[in-house]
């Protein structure tokens, strides 16, 4: 991890209430510490050790850490002991750090950058199980909820829902007779519901058998699409009867397939 811009030398011995060996120091006025965290299991030496060099010989105290080696815990340690505590890249942190600014909004930025990184991942890693539980099973927002409720909150799945279904990753399928939407994955075959509204059966079914003859790619029987999607003889046939009157679908000998467009 280089530093350029950080003023002073490298790796100085600087003698405070023992001789520290500092990763860059300049003598000043006033002189100014800085301690590079790479690796966090080495947080508590290098703050002991800026800490000391702050109290004995009153100088400006800084570390500069990677973003997975210090947590909230972190941030508030380094504020109590009056030692600046700026993420790696945060330019604007570190020059007010260098010139003496003031240690809580220097801090506090670090606090607020760490927590837009955590919530970034938290989203991400939410999304990603969304579509995996979608990948299997249609699901509504309640049941999405219930199944990633001990690593989500409500409002954060919500969120990310909504996210996925403005980027078209989401689709509502279906509704149920309470009127609650179902969510799937666009041209994923899902089992027909049983709690399905009378209104969405008709329209489920047809794309069911669209999004099944679409996959399958040669021409289907009736008895393939019923025995593939658990269909009754009388629902395929009223749903290809009403798909071949728009236009959708055509029967041939071998059986039915998708309509060229």
């Amino acid at each position: 991890m280089d530093c350029p811009e950080i003023p002073g030398e490298r790796n100085v011995l600087v003698p405070a209430s023992r001789n520290w060996m500092v990763d860059y120091y300049s003598p000043g006025p006033p002189p100014i510490a800085v301690e590079i965290l790479k690796n966090k299991s080495k947080f508590y030496e290098k703050i002991v050790k800026l800490l000391d060099i702050r109290k004995t010989i009153d100088a400006r105290a800084i570390m500069v850490a990677a973003r997975d080696t210090i947590d909230q815990d972190s941030i508030n340690l380094a504020l109590n002991f009056g030692i600046y505590l700026v993420i790696k890249g945060d330019e604007k942190g570190l020059r007010t750090a260098l010139s003496g600014g003031d240690l809580v909004e220097v801090n506090n930025s670090t606090r607020a950058l760490l927590l837009n990184v955590r919530n970034r991942n938290l989203a991400r890693e939410c999304r990603g199980e969304i579509l995996e539980l979608l990948g299997k099973e249609c699901l509504t927002l309640k049941e999405i909820v219930s199944r990633l409720r001990l690593r989500f909150g409500e409002r954060t799945v919500y969120a990310q829902l909504r996210s996925l279904r403005s980027r078209g990753d989401v689709i509502s399928v279906c509704r149920l007779e309470d009127g609650k939407a179902v969510f799937g994955l666009p041209g994923a075959m899902y089992p027909l519901r049983e709690d399905l509204s009378k209104s969405s059966r008709p329209t489920y079914t047809k794309n069911l058998i669209l999004n099944f003859l679409k996959q399958r790619g040669v021409p289907s029987t009736y008895l393939e699409i019923m025995s593939r999607l658990g269909l009754k003889r009388n629902v395929v046939t009223s749903a290809l009867r009403d798909l071949k009157r728009k236009g959708r679908v055509i029967k041939t000998q071998e059986g039915w397939t998708l309509k060229e467009q």
